[in-house]
């Protein structure tokens, strides 16, 4: 009885194990990949927050040096085979799930934050962006306030200094700002904050970044009613691990 009492507390050890390693794998791909996002949950609101730049920094050099390390080094050191397929993401782009409900984009030179099913809204109350750009402003277009429903902050820096813009719109509508650079104002930054329509596709409450010719860094917040009680508060990459040791096998994709 008491060697049956071993085997069946130490069976589970193995699975525990590969569990751990991948969720730790995970973790340090996305630092890697997204260090600056986070998802935060109270008794009333969900709040998930970003900050990144487009076009993108170039991470393929530390991307290509973790999957060396996790499939030589690491897979030696614990007697198993780890694999990890790091083609879905590069310098020029990615896409990431927040809190399994929200797709966060950015590739060439858009950027969009929405929903995750087509035609559904994000249900968003506020919205809180920083932008940076090092050129200097030429004209400026800002948001038609006066609407109802959602909240937009916003904060731009550039050569010529910080301005700060609030007000509150529709989420249903396009409501747009935009900024351009340049003695002939061939670089420009424009947001759009409520409707906005991607290709074919089309939600509300949601936000898009487009970047010509310019360098943006930028960081924004987003407040959003609380999810279902089953959503994992849990930021997701389409960057595939899979793992085998012995009769062990697991697979996930990186998430922190």
């Amino acid at each position: 009885e008491y060697w049956e009492t071993e085997r069946v507390v130490a069976k589970p050890q193995p699975l525990s194990y590969s569990a751990a390693i991948m969720e730790n794998i995970g973790k340090q791909y996305t630092d890697i990949i997204l260090p600056s996002a986070s998802i935060d949950e109270n008794n009333e609101t969900l709040r998930i927050r970003i900050a990144d730049s487009n076009p993108r920094p170039g991470i393929n050099g530390d991307l290509n040096s973790m999957k060396s390390f996790i499939e030589n080094d690491l897979s030696d050191s614990i007697h198993a085979t780890i694999n990890t397929n790091i083609t879905q993401v590069n310098n020029e782009s990615i896409e990431a799930t927040f809190a399994d409900n929200f797709i966060y984009h950015n590739e060439n030179t858009t950027v969009t934050f929405h929903p995750k099913i087509n035609n559904t809204p994000t249900g968003a109350t506020n919205y809180w962006i920083n932008i940076s750009v090092n050129e200097i402003r030429n004209t400026v277009n800002d948001f038609s306030f006066g609407g109802s429903g959602m909240n937009i902050t916003l904060r731009y820096t550039d050569q010529n200094g910080t301005v700060e813009t609030s007000g509150e719109v529709n989420p249903n509508a396009q409501n747009k700002f935009w900024i351009t650079y340049g003695e002939n104002e061939t670089r420009r930054i424009d947001i759009t904050v409520g409707n906005i329509q991607p290709g074919n596709n089309t939600w509300d409450g949601s936000l898009k970044i487009d970047s010509t010719n310019a360098t943006t860094t930028f960081s924004f917040d987003v407040e959003l009613p609380l999810q279902n009680s089953t959503t994992q508060n849990r930021i997701v990459l389409p960057l595939e691990m899979n793992y085998t040791q012995g009769s062990i096998s697991k697979s996930a994709n990186a998430s922190r």
